[in-house]
């Protein structure tokens, strides 16, 4: 029991500190810089499974136009299409929005910065059984 229960913890602080890490570098996005951007494409695709917005933007960063397809970072999908729609429905084509770019690594860029705002929470409810499993059984 010591073996499974030990093996349940680390999984679940595994991910659990996966989840803590990925949402701190989401955050960092709140120091990119702001561009303007227009968007040129806007759907919800759906792949018989999940419901999935897809933006699409073109951005000048340093005098070079880049084109950006990510919405936000960490993005959950579902597999109903009320949020895709909602989100979707946010950016008209051909409307002027802001470009959050990365100064690092100017290709990177989201429209909504600093992750979705489910993530930590997610991946949190998602590691406690493992945790408490873990503990269980190694306190037994």
């Amino acid at each position: 029991m010591g073996f499974l229960g030990g093996f349940l913890f680390v999984i679940g602080a595994a991910v659990a500190g996966l989840g803590v890490f990925l949402w701190s570098r989401a955050r960092e996005q709140f120091r990119w810089d702001a561009v303007d951007g227009t968007i040129c494409a806007a759907a919800v695709d759906f792949d018989w499974e999940y419901y999935r917005p897809r933006v699409e933007y073109t951005y000048v960063y340093r005098g070079r136009t880049f084109r950006g397809a990510k919405l936000r970072s960490l993005a959950l999908s579902v597999n109903w299409s009320g949020p895709a729609r909602r989100a979707v429905a946010k950016y008209p084509v051909g409307s002027t929005v802001t470009v959050f770019v990365n100064p690092r690594h100017p290709l990177e860029s989201v429209l909504e910065r600093g992750g979705d705002p489910t993530f930590i929470p997610f991946m949190l409810l998602f590691s406690a059984p493992f945790v408490v499993a873990g503990l269980t059984l190694l306190l037994r």
